[in-house]
């Protein structure tokens, strides 16, 4: 059994870790680094909350892929509930594509072990925005 304390990110220094942030049809991970880890895929009919949620997922799998472990950030406190349950308590769905990958998310949330959701809040009134942007992120 295993027991993480999170900590803010210090002022001025960076902690190795991930970020999300999502639109209404995209989401992104960037690193530390600002170096964006995910290619865009489009998803028409979701909502904030559920590219969030997808990013966080996508986000874990990256890791589990590497081998490591860091911190993710989310400004959302619903895509952290979603990811503690393994669903994404939504029916918004309205596409196969975009129904499939929360069928898919939620399948690998519930295949790992709880270490690895090591998901936590992005605290954006005493942190500041969220260390990511749209900016690269051509849609």
């Amino acid at each position: 059994f295993l027991i993480f304390i999170i900590m803010p990110p210090p002022k001025g220094h960076f902690t190795p870790c991930l970020y999300v942030s999502a639109t209404t049809n995209a989401y992104q991970i960037t690193t530390t680094e600002g170096e964006i880890i995910n290619k865009p895929k489009i998803f028409e009919g979701a909502t904030v909350p559920i590219m969030n949620f997808l990013g966080v997922c996508h986000a874990l799998h990256y890791l589990e892929k590497k081998g490591e472990f860091m911190p993710i950030y989310t400004n959302l406190i619903t895509t952290i509930a979603w990811v503690k349950k393994c669903e994404c308590g939504t029916t918004v769905a309205q596409n196969d594509s975009l129904f499939n990958s929360i069928l898919n998310a939620e399948e690998f949330l519930k295949s790992h072990r709880k270490e690895l959701l090591f998901v936590t809040k992005w605290e954006t009134k005493e942190w500041g925005e969220i260390p990511t942007t749209f900016e690269k992120f051509k849609l």
